[in-house]
């Protein structure tokens, strides 16, 4: 005797033949293996938690990335958050046109805290500065598909 169960996406019934039926929303039927039907299940599951778990780290990493820009406001013209050699990346642009030391060091801080936060884990971000030469040398940086300038004011 099949043993029914019901969700808002899909109606599936299995029996004891190992083969499930998924009947859609909008009419289709699907035969599947129950072990298959299983496996299924777990990666949705999987793919939400993984889902859960990249929410959490973004709102983290801006919580970290806002911190630090407010620190270091007084030796930055802009802040852009952009993607980068498959990664994030976040390129600040110094107000000096040369090294600035300070800057850098605590550009490595933030390396350190990004990379050891279990919060921010799932995420690899990366961090550049680049003196303050005009608008073609960030450009150079910023991805065409992410480019979210920080507003510093």
């Amino acid at each position: 005797m099949p043993t029914t169960t019901k969700n808002p996406f899909h109606h599936l019934q299995w029996d004891s033949d190992g083969k499930a039926v998924f009947h859609t929303a909008d009419g289709d039927r699907f035969v599947k293996d129950v072990a298959e039907v299983v496996e299924i299940i777990q990666a949705e599951e999987a793919k939400k938690a993984g889902s859960s778990k990249v929410q959490t780290a973004v709102a983290a990493l801006f919580r970290a990335l806002d911190e630090w820009i407010v620190a270091n406001r007084e030796r930055i013209t802009a802040a852009w958050l952009t993607e980068h050699d498959r990664a994030l990346l976040l390129l600040v642009v110094q107000k000096s046109d040369t090294y600035d030391q300070a800057l850098s060091e605590s550009l490595v801080s933030l390396d350190e805290r990004l990379a050891l936060d279990a919060e921010i884990a799932p995420l690899r971000v990366d961090t550049l500065a680049i003196p303050s030469w005009g608008d073609a040398p960030q450009s150079t940086f910023l991805s065409r598909r992410l480019q979210l300038r920080r507003k510093l004011g």
